[in-house]
């Protein structure tokens, strides 16, 4: 063999040798690693295999617990109030369909805040009438 080509085999073989120490270090962290990231299963005598042939024992009786507690319950307040000091723009919403022979009987408010160009906010009140 000439000296060219044991040098090529020579780097061929440390390439090998290199490829191999990285599966190696590779393969000592998946069976050394982290608890959540070990590689060897731990496997339960008590647990059921899924595919087994053989059948547990049918259980015979499941008794039933009945629990009750009480706590109270938080009552939500909802969004704080918008300061009345505000400026009101009340928008009427009518509906689309014909009212007549209907009798209000209330409306529902919603209050919004819009912001105007003017760097002034002002409260908008949507009212939706109700029918009945």
């Amino acid at each position: 063999m000439t000296y060219q080509e044991l040098l090529t085999e020579n780097q061929s073989q440390k390439a090998k040798i290199f490829s191999l120490k990285e599966q190696l270090s590779q393969l000592y962290k998946l069976l050394s690693g982290f608890k959540s990231e070990c590689f060897v299963e731990n496997i339960i005598e008590e647990q059921l295999n899924l595919f087994s042939e053989s059948h547990p024992e049918a259980i015979t009786e499941i008794s039933k617990e009945t629990i009750t507690y009480s706590r109270e319950k938080k009552k939500h307040c909802g969004r704080n109030a918008l300061p009345g000091h505000l400026p009101v723009k009340e928008i009427v919403i009518e509906p689309k369909e014909d009212i007549t022979g209907l009798k209000k009987i209330g409306e529902e408010v919603t209050e919004n805040l819009k912001k105007l160009p003017d760097y002034n906010i002002q409260k908008l009140e949507d009212l939706l009438p109700k029918s009945l």
